[in-house]
């Protein structure tokens, strides 16, 4: 009797555990809600730094992946869904904007500034450490496909910050602005179906300058704006690095994504 009480709790133990180890499931939706976002490939020990900054910085969002509305995504590069790689659009084409004309508008904008995701930035590529980042959502919540285009690993957007907590007291600049990629391959498209959606990250900066921000993403010619949230920022941020301006004949379109640098107001 002893010895078959021992064996059926071995066996329970072995059960629990098993039970234990397996992955909470996720729970598609019909439509989108803010998933939980985690990390798979960066354990929690891994070197985490800060974005303290104290002028308009030169960026590049990451483009993380494509997931279905569910409530949990893992944006580790392993577990993106190999499915998806059908939908990639003639990425050794630099025009293939133009063949998608009709398909790049319809889309929703989504910002989840609370959870915070930490992940390489590429401004330090030498260096390991993870740098805190913030999810946006772009979202096809309509019924047919859409198309959204990017540029190797990265989308092209940059963030916004009112002068004042109360934006309908101050007034928007951009606090980044898009670097410089000489290079004319690389750039894709995405085929987003009905309830799907592609995830970017966008810089979560320090600062004592409470404001509201805002997030302004390129799709081929159409630009999206989304809706303003409170977050922090250093107020240098509006200036460059060196105090300069931008002359005319730069072009603040391609640059800002049709915003205007507040140190070219001034």
């Amino acid at each position: 009797m002893k010895k078959r009480f021992s064996i059926s709790f071995l066996v329970l133990i072995f059960l629990c555990a098993a039970c234990a180890t397996q992955e909470r499931p996720i729970k598609a939706f019909d439509q989108f809600q803010l998933p939980v976002v985690i990390n798979s490939q960066y354990a929690d020990s891994a070197k985490k730094g800060v974005n303290e900054v104290a002028y308009l910085q030169i960026v590049f969002p990451p483009y993380v992946g494509k997931f279905t509305f569910s409530d949990t995504i893992d944006i580790a590069e392993e577990r993106q869904d190999t499915a998806f790689y059908h939908d990639f659009i003639d990425r050794r084409s630099t025009f293939i904007e133009n063949q998608h004309l009709s398909e790049v508008n319809g889309f929703e904008i989504a910002v989840d500034y609370e959870t915070e995701v930490f992940y390489p930035d590429w401004r330090y590529y030498e260096d390991s450490t993870l740098y805190p980042f913030y999810p946006i959502y772009i979202i096809n919540s309509t019924q047919t496909d859409k198309v959204f285009f990017g540029k190797e690993g990265h989308g092209f957007g940059i963030q916004e910050a009112s002068t004042d907590i109360n934006s309908s007291r101050g007034n928007w600049y951009p606090i980044e602005q898009r670097g410089v990629d000489f290079c004319g391959i690389g750039r894709w498209g995405m085929t987003v179906k009905p309830k799907e959606f592609l995830v970017f990250l966008m810089a979560k900066y320090e600062g004592d300058f409470e404001t509201k921000l805002r997030v302004r993403m390129q799709n081929g010619e159409s630009i999206f704006v989304s809706t303003p949230f409170e977050g922090k920022i250093n107020k240098a941020q509006f200036y460059q690095k060196d105090g300069s301006t931008w002359a005319e004949s730069q072009d603040l379109n391609f640059f800002f994504y049709g915003s205007t640098p507040k140190y070219n107001l001034d």
